[in-house]
């Protein structure tokens, strides 16, 4: 016979009976991932801190491999979230601000230069370049932007050279 410690059945997620259940609804499915993401931010977050503070390399090593782990299950978790036609958990204070930081950037730039053309600098230049990756990941995280931004966004992305990057990649045999 088993003495109980104190956790609760499951622990604490569901009854035996709600876990029996076969299937659950959508909104179901969104509050467990959202509970998970919830979790593995707070991981990660706990692992980064001490990070810095931890004398031992293999222990940083190991540290610094599970707090990517929980990171990548974050992003998956958000992604999969998406998928279910739900808002996506919020992201850091310190991402959006970086967001807001180039959305400025954009902004003033298109302004300044690109009210007629609508690439940063009147054409196609570098720096239209270099913010391409960043469009791209505003469109696959669902970032919402200003107009400006947006549209800067989707012009970016319809460019024939970024569709033909985008097909190559999805047609690329995964490792």
């Amino acid at each position: 016979m088993t003495k109980p410690i104190g956790i609760p059945e499951l622990a604490g997620v569901a009854t035996y009976a709600q876990a029996a259940r076969i299937g659950y609804s959508v909104e179901e499915n969104v509050q467990r991932l959202l509970r998970i993401h919830w979790t593995e931010r707070r991981l990660m977050q706990t692992m980064w801190a001490h990070l810095a503070s931890t004398p031992v390399w293999e222990v940083k090593c190991a540290l610094a491999l599970d707090q990517w782990y929980c990171a990548e299950h974050c992003d998956w978790l958000r992604r999969r979230v998406k998928e279910m036609r739900h808002p996506t958990p919020p992201l850091d204070d310190a991402v959006q601000a970086q967001i807001a930081r180039v959305v400025a950037i954009w902004q003033s730039v298109l302004n300044r230069y690109g009210k007629s053309s609508g690439f940063l600098f009147g054409h196609f230049t570098i720096a239209d370049a270099f913010y391409a990756p960043v469009a791209t990941r505003f469109e696959t995280y669902g970032v919402h932007l200003p107009a400006v931004a947006q549209a800067y966004t989707q012009r970016i992305l319809a460019m024939p050279a970024m569709r033909e990057w985008e097909a190559s990649a999805k047609a690329e045999a995964p490792i």
